[in-house]
């Protein structure tokens, strides 16, 4: 769908007359054909010029169903500059027009006291553009004519006011240049001066409009009448998500935009948030008939990231959303016929993105939008903290008494006899310095005196601890990243992995006597220092890796084509009908046997071969040259 947009750089001087003078001409010039309009938007707003400074700039998106012809181009060119050259005195060709293949409505932001009302505006101009005719078009003059008289009252008040509202400090609270250096404390009952107020900005009242109250608390509590006790967790979690999101965005707009680094830290409580609703699914998948629930949720909780993406977060959204849906379907599917409540909730949940999308595309179209003009984030915090009122501090505590004499002087302690100076002495007497030594008789020399070697006592044993009492590690059994983490399980029967996808492997590390089954196709697996450990497994994309796993068994009902075997002793292999094309490798194994299934028997009637363990190694024209070792009986 073609754009045609149109920057120019103007001067609003009578902002009433202007609107009102452009919505006539845009009505008739333009919208001749209004089924051809998708939508006309508009923007206001300030840039930074090649000079420097910050001038105002006017932009028009006109959508459009077909593509335009270069007839009309010409058209809407000549239309639009001569329009703004008589009506706004724009000298030269300041501005351009831009045609380019769109698929969305790019709707501006304003940050200073305009905004409100140029949403107001828009608001009026989509429904002209969507509307089939130009029979309502007086009611809209007049709406525009009762938005723009308040445009022209905002017009009237100082730059200061107009442009961001957000530092009207009372000239009271000020310090006075008499005023001493050092500041005196309000008399008890008094208040401090206030601090800067923040203003709640549209963008914020319309994100708790449409997302807190519209979509979120209804999804709350939706989930509260159905669901169990790890889904409302994850629930509120999502909650408290967008309660974060929401301090972000007020912060956003009312403060200038900080540098990358103080950016990244008023991140950090998005970034908990999607940690925790990630942790409370992983921590909840023994709950299996919620699973698909939890990981719905789990999707869509990195949907705030769209803050740190610019220029286009509204499509960041939209795959995120569709992304939910993986998971979201199978929900629908498995409770079709049961409680349409769970249809009912993923259709809350994907609205809520879907609102979310539409929010970020009306008002932060580009980008998380700051407000150019606005206070420091050092202001902001003090505003946000409120002034400081009430009955004041209290008295200040009496003075403390004065000290006491000082403690008498505490006497040099006497140098020790012989010290380190008296080490230096004795070395410095050059030959003489073994004439103090004691010579030894053989009485006392114990390599010459066995009676003396049977008088030394010989140091004691330090006990062993008993294998019972040997610390045990924590059993873990999770999902990170692509990889699935089995560790320390003893005892399990039946540990299922499910819902296993093509990039995922499975890892299993000092598990004892426990039986893992994973259902579906897998990478690859391993097993590292487990005993007694059994493993079915359907099917594998590229190899099962053993290492150092006495007594291991090993079943594939699918198939796998690489099977490697290494340091590994007395291990069961079982392989299906599909899976008889496997390569088995195998070092410093022993008691190795591997069960074919038999031709024309039933399923499950197996023959077991071993794998050769000695090799004989002959050398044949100078090269080596080995082979199993044949038994015959």
């Amino acid at each position: 769908m073609p754009c045609l947009e149109l920057k120019t750089n103007v001067q609003l001087k009578n902002p009433r007359a202007f609107i009102a003078e452009f919505s006539k001409q845009l009505a008739a010039k333009v919208l001749q054909r209004p089924e051809q309009f998708i939508s006309v938007t508009y923007q206001y707003r300030e840039y930074l010029a090649f000079n420097g400074t910050l001038d105002p700039a006017f932009i028009l998106d006109i959508k459009t169903l077909d593509n335009l012809s270069p007839e009309l181009n010409e058209q809407y060119s000549k239309t639009f500059f001569d329009f703004f050259k008589e009506h706004l005195g724009v000298e030269g060709n300041r501005g351009y027009i831009t045609f380019a293949d769109l698929g969305r409505i790019n709707i501006g932001y304003v940050t200073n006291a305009l905004a409100q009302l140029e949403m107001e505006i828009l608001t009026v101009l989509l429904e002209m553009a969507s509307s089939q005719g130009l029979h309502s078009l007086a009611t809209i003059i007049k709406r525009l004519e009762a938005a723009t008289s308040r445009l022209e009252d905002l017009a009237n008040l100082p730059p200061s006011g107009l442009v961001t509202g957000l530092q009207n400090v009372a000239s009271s609270s000020l310090p006075s240049a008499s005023s001493e250096p050092t500041p005196v404390p309000p008399p008890h009952g008094q208040t401090a001066p206030a601090a800067p107020a923040v203003e709640i900005p549209r963008s914020v009242e319309a994100f708790d409009e449409m997302i807190l109250e519209g979509k979120v608390k209804p999804f709350v509590e939706l989930t509260k009448s159905f669901a169990v006790q790890s889904v409302i967790d994850q629930a509120a979690l999502v909650e408290k998500e967008f309660q974060d999101l929401r301090a972000l965005l007020l912060l956003a707009a009312n403060c200038k935009k900080p540098d990358q680094k103080a950016f990244e830290a008023f991140l950090v409580p998005l970034q908990k948030d999607i940690e925790a609703i990630t942790r409370a699914k992983e921590a909840n998948r023994k709950d299996r008939d919620w699973l698909n629930h939890l990981s719905t949720v789990a999707e869509g909780g990195t949907c705030v990231g769209w803050v740190t993406i610019s220029p286009k977060p509204g499509p960041f959204v939209a795959e995120i959303k569709d992304s939910t849906l993986f998971y979201g379907n199978r929900v629908l599917k498995e409770f079709k016929d049961k409680d349409p409540k769970h249809a009912e909730w993923v259709k809350a949940y994907t609205s809520l993105l879907e609102e979310l999308r539409k929010y970020i595309v009306e008002y932060h179209t580009t980008g998380l939008v700051w407000a150019p003009k606005g206070m420091s984030v050092d202001e902001y915090k003090a505003a946000s903290s409120g002034p400081a009122t009430g009955a004041g501090a209290p008295p200040p505590p009496p003075p403390p008494p004065p000290p006491g004499p000082p403690p008498p002087p505490v006497a040099a302690p006497a140098p020790a006899a012989g010290g380190v100076a008296a080490v230096f002495a004795e070395l410095n007497r050059g030959e003489d310095v073994t004439k103090g030594l004691r010579k030894v008789d053989k009485s006392q020399m114990t390599h010459k005196n066995p009676a003396l070697r049977a008088a030394i006592p010989k140091r004691p044993v330090k006990p062993t601890k008993p294998q019972s009492l040997a610390g045990k590690k924590p059993s873990k059994f999770a999902l990170e990243g692509n990889k699935w983490m089995i560790e320390y399980q003893e005892n399990e029967s039946a540990l299922t992995v499910d819902n296993v996808e093509l990039n995922q492997t499975v890892n299993l590390y000092g598990c004892k006597s426990s039986t893992i089954i994973i259902k579906g196709k897998v990478n690859a697996v391993t097993l590292v220092n487990c005993i007694k450990t059994s493993i079915l497994v359907e099917n594998v994309i590229s190899a099962v890796s053993v290492t150092n796993c006495p007594s291991f068994a090993l079943q594939i009902t699918g198939s796998a084509p690489t099977i490697q075997l290494d340091s590994t002793d007395s291990g069961q292999i079982y392989l299906s009908k599909d899976c008889l094309g496997v390569e088995i490798t195998t070092a410093k194994c022993s008691s190795i046997n591997v069960s074919l299934p038999e031709e024309g028997e039933e399923e499950g009637v197996f023959t077991e071969h071993p794998i050769p363990e000695m090799f004989r190694t002959m050398i044949q024209d100078g090269k080596l040259v080995t082979t199993a070792v044949e038994h015959a009986g």
